[in-house]
């Protein structure tokens, strides 16, 4: 709602003076200041969403004191500095979550679109007071529509992701690629669990390969990989160090050198005794 529009008249309405009015306007102005700027402040070192939820919670605990206690010119400028400080310091707040996500090129014509709709929201809060006011003859229903919508902006800013569009998406690549290692890594236990042939030499041989890989052919024992690559009428060409199964490679860690050494070995050994088994065939 817009209470710089409905606020005057309220005051009016509960036997205060225009002066009130204007002093309370006066102070709306002069607070919107100090908060604009603040806000841009902290949201430079602060989530920008969750300054927004904060700043719209404000507003509605603003709102439900004033309608919660007696009316008085104290209470009124009160009031009315604390809604200007909260009042613009969503801007800086907006347009940064808008410049984070969709980046600063069309930063113009998109902060246009927030505050095209923001002067659409200004205009029908404006009327809708007004509206309210001649059926019901009071603005409290008004206030607490206003305390509504401020509950709504909470909840509606909290879940928004500041960071840029392709950075969403990279992080939901990495999320899918981490699924997916634990899927493979999953079936190869219950692989190594049952026994079962890797089906990549079976499927490898079909399609007329004649070498495969096998990233983890540790499960196995050294006779029953070389015999099942003989059934399948394939070359194991190329398998992985132990121990790499892990997001971090133990060869790439200065601290874990003994560790790499044996892993090397191991592997050095595996690979030997598969390429005499296929030397023999």
């Amino acid at each position: 709602m817009s209470h710089r529009h409905a606020l005057p008249a309220f005051l009016l309405d509960q036997g205060l003076t225009a002066r009130d009015g204007t002093i309370s306007l006066a102070l709306i102005g002069l607070f919107n200041i100090f908060g604009s700027y603040l806000a841009g402040h902290l949201g430079g070192r602060f989530s920008k969403t969750y300054l927004l939820s904060a700043v719209y919670a404000l507003r509605g605990v603003a709102i439900a004191l004033l309608i919660s206690f007696p009316l008085t010119p104290v209470s009124a400028y009160l009031f009315a500095a604390a809604m200007g400080f909260l009042w613009l310091g969503t801007v800086p707040l907006t347009n940064g979550v808008v410049a984070g996500i969709f980046g600063v090129k069309h930063l113009a014509m998109l902060s246009g679109f927030v505050f095209f709709f923001h002067q659409l929201g200004s205009f029908f809060g404006g009327w809708l007071g007004g509206y309210v006011f001649d059926h019901a003859g009071s603005y409290q229903i008004v206030w607490l529509i206003a305390i509504g919508l401020s509950v709504i902006s909470v909840v509606a800013n909290l879940p928004i992701d500041e960071r840029a569009a392709g950075a969403q998406a990279g992080a939901r690549h990495n999320v899918l690629r981490r699924l997916d290692l634990a899927e493979a890594q999953r079936q190869h236990q219950h692989a190594v669990r049952g026994g079962r042939a890797p089906e990549r030499f079976e499927a490898a041989a079909r399609a007329g390969f004649k070498g495969v890989e096998i990233q983890f052919p540790y499960g196995w024992s050294q006779r029953q990989l070389a015999e099942i690559a003989w059934h399948a009428g394939v070359e194991v060409v190329l398998i992985n160090l132990p121990g790499e199964t892990r997001r971090r490679a133990t060869v790439a860690s200065p601290a874990c050198r003994a560790a790499s050494r044996s892993s090397a070995r191991a592997s050095v050994r595996r690979s030997t005794t598969l390429s005499r088994s296929a030397a023999s065939e």
